[in-house]
């Protein structure tokens, strides 16, 4: 009888509830995208200028014993598309760089929200596997309380009937 009792005893408390593990996600790792730097090496300059040393008689002398330079106009004409084109390339390179900026930002703001969204899902993963263990526990401890109660209940039952039917 001790025998069935400890088999009894341990059926009834050593049998848990196994824990509730869902899959886990794959961690993401993102870095974030370095600004864009200009890289001004690519822009083609026009001809290099060829002027003319002069001296105070207009003569045409090396460069040391000059007094004035002179620009035909062809070369003044260099000058004038050098700074336009110097203008308009800082212009537009100040642009480019700015929307490929804004562009980075974006990607580094979708980077974030991935990251940012990822963390929820985990929290909310976490909330969801302590409900489930809890409510496993709780089932578990209840279906034992149940056996206890219906077993006092039947064991009850039948020793009312036993003396009824002693008494009769």
């Amino acid at each position: 009888m001790k025998k069935y009792l400890w088999i009894l005893l341990i059926f009834l408390i050593g049998c848990g509830p196994k824990e509730f593990k869902p899959y886990q996600p794959e961690e993401l790792n993102f870095n974030a995208t370095k600004p864009y730097t200009l890289d001004l090496s690519s822009i083609q300059k026009p001809d290099k200028l060829q002027p003319i040393f002069v001296d105070k008689d207009f003569n045409e002398v090396d460069m040391n014993n000059a007094s004035y330079i002179v620009l035909t106009p062809k070369e003044y004409g260099k000058i004038n598309t050098l700074l336009k084109i110097a203008t308009t390339y800082k212009k537009v390179a100040l642009e480019q760089a700015e929307l490929i900026n804004i562009h980075i930002d974006t990607i580094n703001s979708l980077k974030e929200f991935l990251e940012l969204k990822r963390k929820k899902s985990l929290q909310y993963r976490e909330l969801w596997i302590n409900a489930e263990n809890n409510y496993r526990y709780e089932k578990y401890e209840h279906s034992k309380d149940n056996f206890i109660n219906k077993s006092g209940m039947y064991l009850i039952s039948i020793g009312s009937i036993i003396l009824l039917a002693i008494g009769i």
